[in-house]
């Protein structure tokens, strides 16, 4: 999967709402396989803890990425997927 990180809510360095869901938008070509995602945060594995959105191309070209239940604080959250990719951001929820 060709993949790219197109944003991100909240954005880089920036602030979020309790209660409010970090999301990263992707944008993805070629063969996409939600299960080739895989989320970190605050280097601990959280994959387990997300839910994938795409649009309703087809095949996808965008996918959202989407974390509920982030506790107060600062975060770093990284994203990894299949084809070696990988992209980080700093967030924090207050």
């Amino acid at each position: 999967m060709g993949a790219r990180l197109i944003a991100t809510r909240p954005p880089d360095g920036e602030t979020a709402a309790p209660g409010a869901a970090v999301v990263a938008v992707l944008a993805i070509e070629g063969a996409w396989s939600p299960e080739s995602v895989r989320v970190w945060l605050d280097g601990a594995e959280a994959t387990g803890r997300f839910a994938i959105r795409t649009d309703r191309a087809w095949p996808p070209r965008r996918a959202e990425v989407v974390l509920t239940g982030v506790e107060a604080g600062q975060h770093v959250a990284e994203l990894r997927w299949q084809d070696g990719g990988r992209a980080s951001w700093r967030f924090a929820v207050a």
